[in-house]
């Protein structure tokens, strides 16, 4: 992998030109545990970038390693118009606006969402996480980041940046505990991490691995 500033030189000019994109990927650096999202997820294979806005982390996945395969999608036109524009010829990075639950692939190396499953009413969070295991190959990852509702005034902080980001749009956040409890649930071996950046707010990682293709009985 790419040391941090390495990799942030490499990927703030992909958005020159963009308008707010350039500041938005700084800011999303910053605000977000990338570098250490990054080291958990397989360093090639193809990967699922859900709800990925201007593309930032899927850039810096294919940065980070050049051997994965990163397919980013996202539903509103106006960001995967950000994210478009920042492909380059021979890039391993594909951007495709669609709803991510209509969409049909299969083995999947690992899935990612990035602070995106608390835009989602609660039974579309847990249709759209029973859809990734179906996407896994095993063994495969889906990683979670996620704002969850336990971390107290962490939590608020980050809420006050999602009011500014996402004025009009519904939220549903859960719990630490329940969300960990879903997934395993399907099925998936669970791992969660709080990690702490420069800017402070609500920063958990759900690591879930999908060890088996056997069905649990949540799944059934």
């Amino acid at each position: 992998m790419k040391g941090g500033s390495s990799a942030l030189s490499q990927l703030l000019p992909l958005y020159w030109g963009s308008g707010y994109g350039v500041l938005y990927a700084f800011l999303r650096w910053f605000m977000c545990p990338y570098r250490e999202m990054e080291r958990l997820l397989p360093a090639e294979g193809t990967i699922l970038d859900v709800g990925c806005g201007e593309g930032v982390f899927s850039n810096f996945l294919a940065i980070a390693s050049p051997a994965r395969k990163v397919i980013g999608v996202e539903i509103s036109e106006r960001r995967l118009a950000v994210a478009s524009a920042t492909a380059r010829r021979g890039s391993p990075v594909q951007f495709v606006r669609a709803d991510v639950r209509q969409l049909h692939f299969q083995g999947l190396t690992a899935v990612v969402m990035s602070d995106f499953l608390h835009h989602l009413p609660f039974p579309d969070q847990e249709m759209l996480l029973r859809w990734s295991w179906g996407l896994l190959s095993a063994p495969g990852v889906l990683l979670i980041k996620e704002i969850t509702k336990d971390d107290e005034w962490r939590y608020h902080l980050s809420r006050s940046y999602d009011r500014i980001l996402y004025p009009r749009e519904a939220v549903y956040f859960s719990n630490s505990d329940d969300l960990a409890t879903s997934l395993s649930n399907l099925g998936f071996a669970v791992t969660v991490q709080k990690s702490a950046q420069h800017l402070p707010g609500s920063t958990n990682l759900f690591l879930c691995r999908k060890e088996t293709e056997k069905i649990c009985e949540g799944q059934r």
